[in-house]
């Protein structure tokens, strides 16, 4: 039964997180508030959140290493299989945008979260730092989008601004009952299984929960892959990595105090900080990520897996 509440549980948060994210961009946009900022807030903030809804979940129910796992394998995936598996569809450029310094900005982001990892356990003062390098770098990215550095506005589908106010209104309350509810039963299943199991809890966040709620990037990804528009993949990767390692774990610091798993720190969290140097290589030497790449990305991804069952 716990693993028909994991399925749930993912099928509510890729769901209630495509039902929020149409629900609030068109009540924006009926509200003329430009796609700029919409994307860089509603947008950003709505794929964000199956991510944030369970890592804020699973840290006030004392089970902080699966918040996390979640983030840090999340950020790995979204590296190696979210830009790996669209890359064999159709290739994928670097040079689009500022990609360059959101580029900088996340392995920042990494590593301040590695030096705050250290002082574990893991509470508000860390959280509240994490916060305040994320306003700081969201305002930077409001001034950079008004320059045109920033692919965002792709991003938002305006056509949603024409739905009737019914119709977003109803989107908005899907999304708002399916994500808190699909990450509740994620995470009982998962502790559930982590325990049955002797699996220690940041393992758990690490793969089922960490590509459960990467589930929405994913699907995107593909999407664009497959009409050919794959002009803002790289920015999408930059900026879900910055918002869930500033926003999520930020939230989760302050929400709740964990202690997090030696593992983590020892082997999880470097091989994010190398997925990101790699990601930085074809972005800085503005080289494609072909196919015969996002072959390798995938088969990286699926090898990091098999760590946890070797």
């Amino acid at each position: 039964m716990e693993y028909i509440w994991i399925l749930f549980g993912i099928f509510g948060l890729y769901f209630g997180g495509e039902f929020l994210v149409k629900g609030a961009v068109g009540l924006s946009l009926r509200y003329g508030i430009s796609p700029m900022i919409v994307g860089l807030t509603v947008v950003a903030f709505g794929t964000s959140a199956p991510e944030l809804i369970v890592s804020l979940r699973s840290a006030l129910s004392g089970h902080g290493n699966i918040a996390f796992g979640n983030v840090v394998g999340s950020n790995i995936a979204n590296v190696l299989l979210i830009l790996g598996l669209p890359a064999l569809i159709t290739p994928i450029a670097t040079d689009k945008c500022d990609g360059k310094r959101g580029w900088f900005e996340m392995i920042f982001a990494s590593l301040l979260f590695i030096a705050l990892a250290l002082m574990s356990p893991f509470g508000w003062p860390q959280g509240a730092i994490l916060l305040i390098f994320f306003v700081i770098i969201l305002l930077s990215q409001f001034k950079r989008a008004k320059s045109g550095d920033l692919c965002v506005e792709d991003e938002v589908d305006t056509e949603t601004a024409n739905l009737p106010i019914k119709t977003i209104l109803l989107f908005l309350l899907i999304g708002i009952i399916l994500l808190p509810l699909g990450a509740d039963r994620l995470v009982a299943g998962s502790v559930y299984i982590a325990k049955g199991m002797g699996i220690p809890e940041a393992v758990i966040g690490l793969t089922i929960v960490a590509i459960g709620t990467s589930l929405p990037e994913l699907a995107t990804s593909m999407n664009a892959a497959i009409k050919g528009e794959t002009d803002v993949a790289i920015g999408n990767v930059l900026g879900s990595n910055l918002f869930n390692i500033l926003l999520i774990l930020g939230v989760t610091g302050v929400a709740a105090k964990s202690q997090i798993d030696p593992d983590l720190i020892k082997l999880d969290i470097p091989i994010m900080i190398a997925t990101s140097v790699l990601l930085g290589v074809f972005i800085l030497g503005r080289i494609q990520i072909t196919r015969i790449i996002g072959a390798g990305m995938v088969l990286a991804y699926f090898a990091y897996l098999a760590k946890f069952i070797i």
